[in-house]
């Protein structure tokens, strides 16, 4: 499933950025958000991280934007993004789709996550979860 989900969201950015026209069968298209035509939807995933954050103490509203910021030096994950809500840390982007998203922001895309589903009552690798959103250039 993992293997799945990687490659949907690989497809959709290689797309997205031009690189690789067609590679999206004729069912699938790649989302944009209706309110801003200039960002396409990379992908939804799980916050990781969300017991070393502020996410415990915060409610979560459908579409709400949240940063993503850059953290080279973390000891753990060369390639941590983290996702802050209101300038407060919550989680981070899974190490499984970090390299790719750091490098998208290393390389100067504008990129922002946006809150897909909480649930506030779950797990914490369960309560979170966030779409990726690029801007178009």
């Amino acid at each position: 499933m993992v293997a799945m989900e990687r490659r949907k969201f690989l497809q959709r950015l290689l797309t997205a950025v031009g690189m690789a026209p067609g590679i999206l069968s004729a069912r699938q298209s790649i989302e944009t958000d209706p309110s801003e035509s200039t960002f396409l939807k990379l992908c939804t995933l799980r916050a990781a991280g969300l017991r070393y954050g502020a996410c415990e103490a915060t409610r979560f509203l459908p579409d709400e934007t949240l940063s993503l910021v850059r953290e080279p030096r973390n000891p753990y994950d060369p390639w941590a993004v983290r996702i802050d809500h209101r300038g407060r840390k919550v989680g981070y982007i899974p190490r499984t789709h970090s390299r790719i998203v750091a490098s998208l922001i290393d390389g100067g895309y504008r990129l922002e996550a946006r809150v897909r589903h909480f649930h506030p009552e779950r797990e914490n690798w369960e309560r979170l979860w966030v779409s990726i959103w690029m801007e178009k250039t």
